[in-house]
Formats: structure tokens, C-alpha cells, sequence
């Protein structure tokens, strides 16, 4: 006896058959959509962080830094792109991975040595020690009021650790205040001679202050006063320094 599947059977069997594969259909088209925004995601954040880095390109060459811009604008116009495909998210990311800021050997970081000069913001230095990262100031400039602690140059901050012959000697127009920092450990002899506007000089505590040079501060304003850290309050031979060269108030 031959079995013949009825009508309504084979129709079940078709429906099913038809389902499946829309139910198929639709899995893939979720799992595609599940990795386009994983995709868009990640593309979005290269995007964030190379922005990041071109805010500040100075030291690397012009054709990195136009490389770059360049995959961040293409990523960009893909993520804007309401019908972007994955192939093409996927080929901005890649792009966009595969671009780095290059240094530019003709502007990298002097070689330092010992003794040698060098000049910040009208202000000239000269290397002390290059590996201890000390440096003495040897020409100030004129300016109301002046700070001798740190300076940056080359990539390096440098501990000033004197105050040469004579450096501020002359500025006499708009030099008022002097602040010099805890390693500045000599000042030399008219460092700040003539500076007839100078009436304020704070030494920072914990200092290492332990010589000044004669006429330091000879010329300056009659109201000349020094405030000094306690590690220094008692130092007699200091403060005898400080009166030959030119300060008693605040001894």
C-alpha cells in the first residue's frame, strides 16, 4: 500500500521549509548588523584617539601628519555614510590602524653637554652638569618679576643651580621681584647690581642657598627686603653675605 502525503501536509511541510530559511535570513542579517556597529564602534574610537594625537604634531614630519588626517577624514565620511557597508568600515579601520605620527630627525632633541649654552625665552643658561640635568643662569632679562628655579629645554627640565657674575646686572627699568628657587646654590657677585626697581627677593624653602657674591644687590631699591625659609633663618654666615651684598631688611 502507497502512502500518498495529503495536501494539507505537504503545505505544513512547505511553510516550515519557507520559515526556516527566513528565520536564517534574519539571523544573518542581525549577526551582520551586530559586527557593523562592533565595526562602527571601533572605527569611531581610532578616530577619537588620532584626533587626539593631532593636536599637537610638532616634531613629526609633514607627510605623517597629512597621512593621517587624511585616513581620520575617510574614516569620518564612512561613519557619516547612512548605507556604509561593512566591507568599507572595515577597510576604513584597517586604514586608519596602519597610519602613525613619524618623528622628524632634522627637529629631534639637541645633544646636550656639559657647559654648553643655550637660551629660553630671552633668557640665557649655561649646562652645568648635562646628566644631573643642572644649569646656571648666566643673562636675565629685564622683566617685573622674575622666578630662578626650573627651565625646560631639549625635552629636559633643568635644575638651576646658580645665579652667574652679574646676570641681572643693568635691569633697571622693570625688574621688582626675584624669587629663587630650593637649588639655587650660589649667587654670583653682582648678579643683581643696579637693578634700581628690585625691592622683593624670596628664597623658597628647604633651600640650598650657602653663597652670595659680593655686590649681589648693591644698586637696588632702598626698600630691598629677603624673605628667607627657616633652614636659613639661622645661618649667620649666610645672612653676613647677604648684608655685604647689599640686603638687610628681613635678616
Amino acid at each position: 500500500m502507497v502512502f500518498f502525503p495529503s495536501h494539507v501536509f505537504l503545505k505544513n511541510i512547505y511553510d516550515m521549509y519557507c520559515s526556516y530559511f527566513q528565520d536564517s535570513d534574519q539571523v544573518q542579517c542581525l549577526l551582520q548588523e551586530e559586527r557593523m556597529d562592533e565595526k562602527s564602534r571601533e572605527l569611531q574610537n581610532e578616530v577619537t584617539a588620532a584626533e587626539s594625537k593631532l593636536q599637537n604634531t610638532a616634531g613629526f614630519t609633514k607627510e605623517s601628519v597629512a597621512a593621517l588626517q587624511s585616513a581620520v577624514d575617510a574614516a569620518k565620511k564612512v561613519l557619516a555614510k547612512e548605507d556604509a557597508t561593512l566591507d568599507e568600515i572595515t577597510k576604513a579601520l584597517t586604514d586608519l590602524q596602519g597610519k602613525t605620527l613619524v618623528k622628524d630627525a632634522s627637529k629631534s632633541d639637541p645633544v646636550i653637554k656639559d657647559n654648553d649654552p643655550f637660551e629660553v625665552d630671552g633668557i640665557k643658561y649655561q649646562v652645568v652638569s648635562a646628566s644631573a640635568l643642572t644649569a646656571k643662569l648666566i643673562k636675565g632679562k629685564d622683566i617685573a618679576k622674575v622666578t630662578v628655579d626650573t627651565v625646560p629645554y631639549g625635552g629636559k627640565t633643568y635644575k638651576i643651580v646658580e645665579i652667574g657674575d652679574a646676570a641681572f646686572s643693568g635691569c633697571k627699568k622693570k625688574l621688582k621681584k626675584v624669587t629663587i628657587g630650593a637649588n639655587v646654590a650660589v649667587i654670583g657677585k653682582n648678579a643683581f647690581k643696579g637693578c634700581k626697581k628690585l625691592a622683593s627677593v624670596t628664597v623658597k624653602k628647604n633651600s640650598k642657598l650657602t653663597k652670595v657674591g659680593g655686590g649681589a644687590f648693591k644698586k637696588t631699591s632702598s626698600k630691598i627686603k629677603i624673605s628667607l625659609p627657616k633652614n636659613l633663618k639661622k645661618n649667620k654666615k649666610l645672612k653676613k653675605q647677604l648684608k655685604k651684598a647689599g640686603i638687610k631688611k628681613g635678616l
